[in-house]
């Protein structure tokens, strides 16, 4: 009974506006004959019609090809597979690591974005697929729903194609993994008088763009600003907060207390959530000098992360988490600097200092004891590159990284009572259209 009645309603609804809009029936006095006019579309009406849709639609695409050299303690780099003669022998790969293509269609105060993305020529995914509707007031009010960048801090807010630093700041692509998650933000921009004030609040799966897997958000608010473009010396700047929990899959819990990782065993510790919490402050300095454009960039971050024993990655997978939660202190951040050399010349110098403590409450001989391990080493990264735009869309990035890592005399074992042998050098071609 039920099905027929959702028949019926279909056929009132639908039926009559079938055809009200397909045909225009008459009949002529003496009910004998029935003309029918069918509405047509000319050969003109869809060119004209394809043409303005042809005018809405935006593509773009790169692709990076890369090639990297590791030292014997390096296990994997970002391209290629493991290194099959790990603490041994150095080893280099060659691979794609990234291919991207986006098409936006926008009308009015519509847009929509969908990108497709392959890793390592193997990964392919959706990262930015979402709606973004503006307000038709002010334009200065939009809302967009999907899978989209929540705009956590600076480094994390740009993109892979645009940003200098070859693999970036690993320690932040921990915090967020796939940088993209699906959700919804909310954003406000302010006219160029008020310093460009951008305000954008977001709601988040806090799980990539994997699917959900359970009916919390976490919530992420981000507030930068930034001086006119057309100054000598421009000056921007921000801070973010992200809050959100991770689903506890075991009924052991460890905290630190003071420094030990203290074990909380409970069954009711199962299905609970414990609190991920993230701060971000960070500020950039762009100007011209007789060299060519300068720039100066600094980023803090320090917050709560919830994880496991032997990983500190955020969730990325489609599935709940069933290991022991380890809940630790952290914080990091790095100092950049880039020099255009020449003003002419399109080749910028990159050096770089950047650190992450995942556990701010032990530190050398402390760790490798009371169950903590080489997660919870510290390590510096010194970075040294070149950024050659030889042609317009091609980049070469050419990059070589220094980790240092903290010791401890109790992983000697697995070699942290030294400075591993993890250097990497890195060169990649780009081209983007």
């Amino acid at each position: 009974m039920k099905n027929i009645w959702i028949l019926i309603g279909f056929m009132f609804v639908f039926v009559p506006s079938f055809f009200a809009k397909g045909e225009n029936i008459s009949k002529d006095n003496d009910n004998l004959n029935t003309q029918i006019q069918e509405d047509t579309v000319t050969k003109n009406d869809v060119e004209t019609s394809l043409t303005n849709i042809a005018k809405n639609i935006y593509f773009s695409a790169y692709f990076q090809g890369q090639y990297q050299h590791g030292q014997k303690d390096v296990n994997r780099m970002m391209v290629g597979s493991t290194n099959e003669n790990y603490g041994k022998k150095s080893f280099n790969r060659f691979g794609l690591r990234r291919a991207f293509f986006s098409t936006m269609y926008e009308t009015g105060i519509v847009q929509a974005l969908l990108t497709v993305e392959v890793k390592d020529n193997k990964e392919m995914w959706f990262s930015d697929a979402f709606l973004n509707i503006s307000d038709p007031w002010t334009k200065r009010f939009s809302l967009s729903l999907g899978s989209l960048n929540p705009n956590f801090g600076y480094e994390l807010s740009i993109s892979p194609s645009a940003y200098e630093l070859i693999e970036g700041t690993s320690f932040l692509y921990s915090l967020l993994p796939d940088i993209y998650d699906i959700g919804a933000q909310l954003n406000y921009k302010a006219p160029e008088k008020y310093a460009n004030l951008n305000v954008k609040l977001s709601l988040i799966g806090g799980n990539g763009v994997q699917r959900e897997t359970d009916s919390r958000r976490d919530f992420v608010g981000t507030i930068t600003a930034s001086t006119s473009k057309k100054m000598p010396v421009r000056l921007s700047g921000g801070v973010s907060y992200y809050y959100g929990s991770v689903y506890q899959g075991s009924e052991d819990i460890y905290k630190m207390e003071g420094e030990k990782f203290v074990l909380n065993n409970n069954s009711d510790n199962i299905g609970k959530y414990a609190k991920r919490e993230y701060f971000d402050v960070n500020a950039q300095l762009a100007f011209d000098t007789s060299f060519g454009l300068s720039q100066l960039r600094g980023e803090y971050v320090f917050g709560t992360q919830p994880a496991g024993s032997d990983f500190y990655d955020s969730p990325n997978s489609k599935d709940r988490p069933t290991t022991d939660t380890y809940i630790r202190d952290f914080n990091g951040g790095y100092v950049y600097y880039l020099q255009q050399i020449g003003a002419k010349i399109p080749l910028t110098f990159w050096g770089g200092y950047s650190w992450h403590d995942p556990n701010t409450k032990v530190s050398n001989d402390e760790i490798g004891k009371y169950n903590t391990n080489v997660t919870d080493i510290r390590y510096q990264t010194v970075s040294l590159g070149l950024i050659w735009l030889p042609y317009p869309g091609i980049r070469v990035q050419a990059f070589y990284e220094m980790p240092i890592n903290e010791k401890s005399i109790n992983l000697a074992e697995q070699g942290y009572n030294r400075n591993r042998k993890d250097n990497v050098f890195s060169l990649r071609v780009q081209y983007k259209y």
